[in-house]
Parts: C-alpha cells; structure tokens; sequence
C-alpha cells in the first residue's frame, strides 16, 4: 500500500478501516510504481506468519541463500528483487533514506549495507541497480531487520 502518510497503514488494513496488524506499505517519499532508485516498505513481523512474519525465518534458517529472491506485485507489475543484504541493526534511519536516481550518497547506502550484510554478494551489480529494501522488527525489542534486494521490473537481476 501507499500513502502519503507513513503511520496511515501501520495501523490500517488495505480498506483503511483500523486493523492493530496494519498492512505492507511503502515508504511516502517512493515511486508508487517502484522506480525509485531506492524503495523501502515496511511491515509488522507477525508471529502468526503475516505480513513480514516470516521473514526473519527465512534469513536466519539459510533459506534465503538456496531461494535468495522476493516479489512484489501492484496493479501495473510484478518485480522480482534478488537479496543482496540482511542485517538487524538499532540504527535504521541511515538505512531508510528513498533516492529517486542512482547517485554518489545512494551508492554509500549501499556500500553500507553490504558492510552490514552477513550475505556476500557482488557489489558491482548492486551498485547499477534499484534496490528495495523490507523493514520489520528484529529478534531484539530496539532492532530492526533489514533485507534489501535488487532488480527491475521483467528483468532477472543476475
């Protein structure tokens, strides 16, 4: 979902009438159609298996490295991102900057968070492509767990 709000859907279902879980939303300085050169959305990690409730499983149990791809589906695409960074840190905002073209500071972010990584993969490719990257709470109370990939809309990213 979208707003022009960042709390509107945090609390919300895709109706917009209350839902304590909220739904999937994009942060409100994104391209609503996904082509900023960097997208964050953010989700609750449910512990029923919603919304971004299986996420930390699917890091942290290797998963990710035999399957290391995402979708996501709007109106208008579907897109397929490939994981290139997960990480949990305390210090999201540096993380959570949109940038609307590929540019020296966007670079830096990803250069970051390939530091943070514990997956390794090649920075060339990440540097050259958009990338989106999924927010939700960590394992700890004031940790966050970011996984971020890259991609194009009807292009395989590697």
């Amino acid at each position: 979902m979208y707003s022009e709000d960042n709390e509107y859907y945090l609390h919300r279902g895709f109706d917009g009438e209350y839902l304590l879980s909220g739904t999937l939303f994009a942060d409100m300085a994104c391209r609503p159609d996904f082509t900023s050169a960097h997208s964050v959305i953010y989700g609750h990690s449910m512990t029923n298996g919603t919304m971004f409730g299986k996420l930390k499983d699917i890091v942290y149990s290797g998963a990710a490295d035999k399957d290391p791809y995402f979708w996501i589906f709007t109106q208008g695409a579907s897109m397929r991102y490939r994981i290139f960074a997960a990480f949990e840190t305390d210090e999201v905002q540096g993380f959570l900057k949109v940038y609307d073209s590929i540019c020296p500071e966007y670079e830096a972010l990803c250069g970051k968070m390939l530091e943070a990584s514990f997956i390794e993969t090649e920075t060339d490719k990440v540097l050259k492509s958009r990338t989106v990257t999924l927010v939700t709470c960590g394992r700890y109370d004031s940790s966050r767990l970011i996984v971020s990939g890259i991609g194009k809309v009807g292009v395989d990213p590697f």
